[in-house]
Protein backbone atom coordinates (compact mmCIF):
# COMPACT_ATOMS: atom_id res chain seq x y z
CA UNK A 1 0.00 0.00 0.00
CA UNK A 2 1.47 3.32 -1.08
CA UNK A 3 0.99 6.22 1.32
CA UNK A 4 0.82 9.58 -0.50
CA UNK A 5 1.27 12.75 1.57
CA UNK A 6 1.96 16.43 0.96
CA UNK A 7 4.08 17.28 3.99
CA UNK A 8 7.44 15.90 5.06
CA UNK A 9 6.49 16.21 8.72
CA UNK A 10 3.34 14.17 8.06
CA UNK A 11 5.40 11.56 6.23
CA UNK A 12 7.80 11.28 9.16
CA UNK A 13 4.96 10.75 11.62
CA UNK A 14 3.27 8.17 9.39
CA UNK A 15 6.54 6.24 9.09
CA UNK A 16 6.42 5.71 12.85
CA UNK A 17 2.71 4.82 12.64
CA UNK A 18 3.52 1.94 10.30
CA UNK A 19 4.64 -0.03 13.36
CA UNK A 20 1.88 1.30 15.62
CA UNK A 21 1.78 -0.27 19.08
CA UNK A 22 5.09 -2.07 18.59
CA UNK A 23 8.12 -1.08 20.62
CA UNK A 24 8.37 2.16 22.56
CA UNK A 25 7.59 5.57 21.18
CA UNK A 26 9.82 8.26 22.64
CA UNK A 27 10.29 11.98 22.43
CA UNK A 28 9.86 15.05 24.58
CA UNK A 29 6.44 16.00 25.91
CA UNK A 30 5.30 19.62 26.16
CA UNK A 31 2.35 20.67 28.29
CA UNK A 32 0.46 23.93 28.76
CA UNK A 33 -0.88 24.71 32.22
CA UNK A 34 -2.94 27.78 33.07
CA UNK A 35 -4.56 28.94 36.29
CA UNK A 36 -7.71 31.03 36.38
CA UNK A 37 -6.02 33.53 38.71
CA UNK A 38 -3.09 33.92 36.31
CA UNK A 39 -0.53 32.45 38.73
CA UNK A 40 2.42 30.46 37.41
CA UNK A 41 2.29 26.65 37.74
CA UNK A 42 4.74 25.10 40.15
CA UNK A 43 7.50 22.73 39.06
CA UNK A 44 5.60 19.93 40.78
CA UNK A 45 2.46 20.71 38.74
CA UNK A 46 4.46 20.76 35.51
CA UNK A 47 6.14 17.42 36.29
CA UNK A 48 2.78 15.90 37.16
CA UNK A 49 1.19 17.15 33.93
CA UNK A 50 4.12 15.83 31.88
CA UNK A 51 3.92 12.45 33.61
CA UNK A 52 0.17 12.19 32.92
CA UNK A 53 0.68 13.23 29.29
CA UNK A 54 3.36 10.57 28.81
CA UNK A 55 1.07 7.95 30.34
CA UNK A 56 -1.75 8.92 27.95
CA UNK A 57 0.63 8.77 24.99
CA UNK A 58 1.96 5.37 26.03
CA UNK A 59 -1.55 3.97 26.44
CA UNK A 60 -2.65 5.37 23.09
CA UNK A 61 0.45 3.91 21.42
CA UNK A 62 -0.20 0.46 22.91
CA UNK A 63 -3.72 0.50 21.48
CA UNK A 64 -2.67 1.81 18.07
CA UNK A 65 -3.46 -0.21 14.97
CA UNK A 66 -0.27 -0.53 12.88
CA UNK A 67 -0.61 0.87 9.36
CA UNK A 68 1.94 -1.65 8.11
CA UNK A 69 4.19 -1.26 5.13
CA UNK A 70 7.77 -0.07 4.81
CA UNK A 71 9.66 3.18 4.41
CA UNK A 72 9.64 2.73 0.62
CA UNK A 73 5.82 2.88 0.65
CA UNK A 74 5.69 6.45 1.99
CA UNK A 75 5.88 9.07 -0.76
CA UNK A 76 5.92 12.74 0.19
CA UNK A 77 5.23 15.66 -2.15
CA UNK A 78 6.03 18.65 0.06
CA UNK A 79 5.81 21.14 -2.79
CA UNK A 80 3.72 24.04 -1.39
CA UNK A 81 1.26 24.01 -4.30
CA UNK A 82 -0.77 26.85 -2.77
CA UNK A 83 2.04 29.26 -3.68
CA UNK A 84 3.47 30.36 -7.01
CA UNK A 85 3.29 29.38 -10.66
CA UNK A 86 1.30 26.20 -11.41
CA UNK A 87 0.74 26.79 -15.12
CA UNK A 88 2.64 23.65 -16.14
CA UNK A 89 1.88 20.07 -15.08
CA UNK A 90 4.12 17.70 -13.18
CA UNK A 91 7.21 18.86 -11.28
CA UNK A 92 9.08 21.50 -13.25
CA UNK A 93 11.48 24.35 -12.51
CA UNK A 94 8.65 26.75 -11.64
CA UNK A 95 7.86 24.62 -8.59
CA UNK A 96 11.49 24.68 -7.57
CA UNK A 97 11.46 28.48 -7.83
CA UNK A 98 8.39 28.65 -5.56
CA UNK A 99 10.14 26.51 -2.96
CA UNK A 100 13.29 28.62 -3.20
CA UNK A 101 11.21 31.75 -2.63
CA UNK A 102 9.70 30.28 0.54
CA UNK A 103 13.09 29.07 1.80
CA UNK A 104 14.66 32.47 1.12
CA UNK A 105 13.70 33.68 4.60
CA UNK A 106 16.17 31.20 6.11
CA UNK A 107 19.96 31.60 6.22
CA UNK A 108 21.73 31.33 2.88
CA UNK A 109 23.60 28.24 3.97
CA UNK A 110 21.30 25.41 2.95
CA UNK A 111 18.20 27.35 1.88
CA UNK A 112 18.70 26.57 -1.79
CA UNK A 113 19.78 22.99 -1.13
CA UNK A 114 16.73 22.38 1.10
CA UNK A 115 14.39 23.49 -1.68
CA UNK A 116 16.31 21.40 -4.19
CA UNK A 117 16.13 18.34 -1.94
CA UNK A 118 12.34 18.63 -1.59
CA UNK A 119 11.98 19.13 -5.33
CA UNK A 120 14.26 16.26 -6.37
CA UNK A 121 12.61 13.89 -3.90
CA UNK A 122 9.17 14.77 -5.26
CA UNK A 123 10.35 14.08 -8.83
CA UNK A 124 11.64 10.66 -7.78
CA UNK A 125 8.49 9.92 -5.78
CA UNK A 126 6.25 10.80 -8.72
CA UNK A 127 8.12 8.32 -10.91
CA UNK A 128 7.87 5.68 -8.16
CA UNK A 129 4.12 6.28 -7.83
CA UNK A 130 3.66 5.96 -11.59
CA UNK A 131 5.55 2.65 -11.76
CA UNK A 132 3.92 1.04 -8.73
CA UNK A 133 0.38 2.21 -9.46
CA UNK A 134 0.76 1.03 -13.05
CA UNK A 135 1.68 -2.38 -11.62
CA UNK A 136 -1.63 -2.48 -9.73
CA UNK A 137 -0.55 -1.49 -6.22
CA UNK A 138 -3.17 0.36 -4.15
CA UNK A 139 -2.55 3.77 -2.59
CA UNK A 140 -3.93 5.91 0.19
CA UNK A 141 -3.83 9.68 -0.25
CA UNK A 142 -3.79 11.58 3.04
CA UNK A 143 -4.69 15.27 3.08
CA UNK A 144 -6.59 17.98 4.93
CA UNK A 145 -8.41 21.17 4.03
CA UNK A 146 -5.25 23.21 4.54
CA UNK A 147 -4.21 24.91 1.27
CA UNK A 148 -0.96 23.05 0.53
CA UNK A 149 -2.46 19.63 1.23
CA UNK A 150 -5.75 20.18 -0.56
CA UNK A 151 -3.92 21.66 -3.55
CA UNK A 152 -1.51 18.73 -3.41
CA UNK A 153 -4.35 16.24 -3.56
CA UNK A 154 -5.90 17.99 -6.58
CA UNK A 155 -2.49 18.12 -8.27
CA UNK A 156 -1.94 14.40 -7.72
CA UNK A 157 -5.38 13.59 -9.12
CA UNK A 158 -4.39 15.51 -12.23
CA UNK A 159 -1.15 13.53 -12.45
CA UNK A 160 -3.11 10.27 -12.31
CA UNK A 161 -5.28 11.43 -15.18
CA UNK A 162 -2.30 12.54 -17.26
CA UNK A 163 -0.58 9.20 -16.62
CA UNK A 164 -3.75 7.35 -17.69
CA UNK A 165 -4.17 5.89 -14.20
CA UNK A 166 -7.81 6.85 -13.64
CA UNK A 167 -8.59 3.24 -12.76
CA UNK A 168 -5.85 2.89 -10.17
CA UNK A 169 -6.85 1.59 -6.74
CA UNK A 170 -6.92 4.87 -4.82
CA UNK A 171 -8.37 5.72 -1.42
CA UNK A 172 -8.75 9.28 -0.20
CA UNK A 173 -8.52 10.12 3.50
CA UNK A 174 -9.34 13.71 4.38
CA UNK A 175 -8.50 14.64 7.95
CA UNK A 176 -11.39 16.33 9.83
CA UNK A 177 -11.20 20.08 10.35
CA UNK A 178 -11.81 19.54 14.05
CA UNK A 179 -12.18 16.70 16.55
CA UNK A 180 -13.92 16.39 19.89
CA UNK A 181 -11.70 15.20 22.72
CA UNK A 182 -12.30 14.70 26.43
CA UNK A 183 -10.68 18.04 27.15
CA UNK A 184 -12.42 20.01 24.39
CA UNK A 185 -12.12 20.58 20.67
CA UNK A 186 -8.85 20.10 18.78
CA UNK A 187 -8.00 21.77 15.47
CA UNK A 188 -4.86 20.86 13.56
CA UNK A 189 -2.97 22.77 10.93
CA UNK A 190 -2.73 19.83 8.55
CA UNK A 191 -1.63 16.20 8.68
CA UNK A 192 1.83 17.24 9.80
CA UNK A 193 0.47 17.76 13.32
CA UNK A 194 -0.68 14.15 13.67
CA UNK A 195 1.03 12.14 16.38
CA UNK A 196 2.05 8.63 15.23
CA UNK A 197 -0.63 7.00 17.38
CA UNK A 198 -3.37 9.07 15.74
CA UNK A 199 -3.16 7.95 12.10
CA UNK A 200 -5.06 4.70 12.48
CA UNK A 201 -8.08 6.60 13.83
CA UNK A 202 -8.61 8.08 10.38
CA UNK A 203 -8.62 4.79 8.46
CA UNK A 204 -12.44 4.47 8.65
CA UNK A 205 -12.66 7.79 6.76
CA UNK A 206 -11.14 6.27 3.63
CA UNK A 207 -13.23 6.77 0.48
CA UNK A 208 -12.53 5.13 -2.88
CA UNK A 209 -11.55 7.48 -5.68
CA UNK A 210 -12.97 6.02 -8.88
CA UNK A 211 -12.27 7.32 -12.35
CA UNK A 212 -15.06 9.89 -12.05
CA UNK A 213 -13.68 11.34 -8.85
CA UNK A 214 -10.16 11.46 -10.28
CA UNK A 215 -11.43 13.20 -13.43
CA UNK A 216 -13.47 15.70 -11.42
CA UNK A 217 -10.59 16.69 -9.15
CA UNK A 218 -8.25 16.82 -12.15
CA UNK A 219 -10.61 19.29 -13.81
CA UNK A 220 -10.60 21.45 -10.68
CA UNK A 221 -6.81 21.56 -10.72
CA UNK A 222 -6.68 22.38 -14.42
CA UNK A 223 -8.98 25.34 -13.80
CA UNK A 224 -6.60 26.57 -11.11
CA UNK A 225 -3.68 26.04 -13.50
CA UNK A 226 -5.42 28.17 -16.12
CA UNK A 227 -6.03 30.96 -13.57
CA UNK A 228 -2.43 30.61 -12.29
CA UNK A 229 -2.87 33.09 -9.46
CA UNK A 230 0.11 33.91 -7.22
CA UNK A 231 -1.70 32.23 -4.32
CA UNK A 232 -4.42 29.68 -3.62
CA UNK A 233 -6.51 29.70 -0.44
CA UNK A 234 -9.27 27.48 0.95
CA UNK A 235 -12.64 29.16 1.47
CA UNK A 236 -15.57 27.05 2.73
CA UNK A 237 -13.67 23.90 1.81
CA UNK A 238 -12.95 25.01 -1.76
CA UNK A 239 -9.60 25.96 -3.27
CA UNK A 240 -9.83 29.40 -4.87
CA UNK A 241 -7.31 31.58 -6.70
CA UNK A 242 -6.50 34.74 -4.75
CA UNK A 243 -4.09 37.65 -4.91
CA UNK A 244 -0.75 37.67 -3.14
CA UNK A 245 -2.17 40.13 -0.57
CA UNK A 246 -5.00 37.81 0.50
CA UNK A 247 -3.59 37.21 4.01
CA UNK A 248 -2.47 40.83 4.54
CA UNK A 249 -5.61 41.90 6.49
CA UNK A 250 -4.95 39.19 9.08
CA UNK A 251 -1.36 40.32 9.52
CA UNK A 252 -2.52 43.93 9.81
CA UNK A 253 -5.15 43.08 12.42
CA UNK A 254 -2.37 41.69 14.61
CA UNK A 255 0.04 44.52 13.82
CA UNK A 256 -2.51 47.17 14.83
CA UNK A 257 -2.46 45.83 18.38
CA UNK A 258 1.33 45.81 18.61
CA UNK A 259 3.41 48.70 19.98
CA UNK A 260 5.39 50.92 17.64
CA UNK A 261 8.47 48.72 18.13
CA UNK A 262 7.87 44.98 18.07
CA UNK A 263 9.46 41.60 17.48
CA UNK A 264 8.55 40.28 14.05
CA UNK A 265 8.56 36.65 15.21
CA UNK A 266 5.85 37.47 17.75
CA UNK A 267 3.62 39.00 15.07
CA UNK A 268 4.10 35.98 12.79
CA UNK A 269 3.33 33.58 15.64
CA UNK A 270 0.24 35.48 16.79
CA UNK A 271 -1.12 35.63 13.23
CA UNK A 272 -0.66 31.90 12.73
CA UNK A 273 -2.28 31.22 16.10
CA UNK A 274 -5.26 33.53 15.69
CA UNK A 275 -5.88 32.72 12.03
CA UNK A 276 -4.99 29.05 11.44
CA UNK A 277 -5.84 29.09 7.74
CA UNK A 278 -2.86 27.02 6.68
CA UNK A 279 -0.57 29.78 5.47
CA UNK A 280 3.00 29.32 6.65
CA UNK A 281 5.48 31.55 8.42
CA UNK A 282 7.50 31.89 5.21
CA UNK A 283 4.67 33.50 3.26
CA UNK A 284 3.78 35.91 6.07
CA UNK A 285 7.42 36.88 6.42
CA UNK A 286 7.70 37.55 2.70
CA UNK A 287 4.62 39.77 2.85
CA UNK A 288 6.07 41.76 5.74
CA UNK A 289 9.34 42.07 3.82
CA UNK A 290 7.39 43.88 1.10
CA UNK A 291 6.41 46.45 3.72
CA UNK A 292 10.02 46.71 4.87
CA UNK A 293 11.18 47.36 1.32
CA UNK A 294 8.46 50.00 0.94
CA UNK A 295 9.67 51.79 4.07
CA UNK A 296 6.49 51.05 6.01
CA UNK A 297 8.34 48.88 8.53
CA UNK A 298 11.85 49.77 9.63
CA UNK A 299 14.32 47.08 10.82
CA UNK A 300 16.03 48.00 14.08
CA UNK A 301 17.99 44.77 14.39
CA UNK A 302 19.11 42.02 12.04
CA UNK A 303 18.72 38.28 12.63
CA UNK A 304 21.72 36.22 13.66
CA UNK A 305 23.54 34.43 10.86
CA UNK A 306 21.80 31.14 11.57
CA UNK A 307 18.31 32.56 12.28
CA UNK A 308 15.38 33.07 9.90
CA UNK A 309 14.63 36.58 8.66
CA UNK A 310 11.77 37.19 11.12
CA UNK A 311 14.10 36.99 14.13
CA UNK A 312 14.47 40.76 14.28
CA UNK A 313 12.92 43.86 15.78
CA UNK A 314 10.93 46.22 13.59
CA UNK A 315 9.44 49.66 14.04
CA UNK A 316 6.31 50.94 12.34
CA UNK A 317 6.71 53.97 10.15
CA UNK A 318 4.29 56.84 11.00
CA UNK A 319 0.79 56.09 9.72
CA UNK A 320 1.33 52.36 9.26
CA UNK A 321 -1.00 49.82 10.89
CA UNK A 322 -2.67 52.30 13.17
CA UNK A 323 0.45 54.29 14.13
CA UNK A 324 -0.13 58.04 14.30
Amino acid sequence: MLEILFSDSAAGSLLVAQRGGQGIIGGAVSVIISHEDGSKPTKKEIRQAQREAKERMAKAWENTQPLGGSREDVLSFSLAFSVGDISRPGCDESRLKALEQLFSIYPDDGSESAARQLFDRAVRNLDTARRRLSAGEPARIWYSNRPDELCGMLWFMDQLRRMNLQNADIQLICQPDWEAREDGVVQKNGCGENAPEEWSRYLPLARPAGSGVIAGFSTMWQQLMHQNAPLRAVISGQVVSVGEDFYDPFLLSVLQKEPETFRQAMVIGKTLGQYPFGMGDSWLTLRMEKWVQAGLLIPLTQPAADDPLYHRTLRKAPGFAGTD
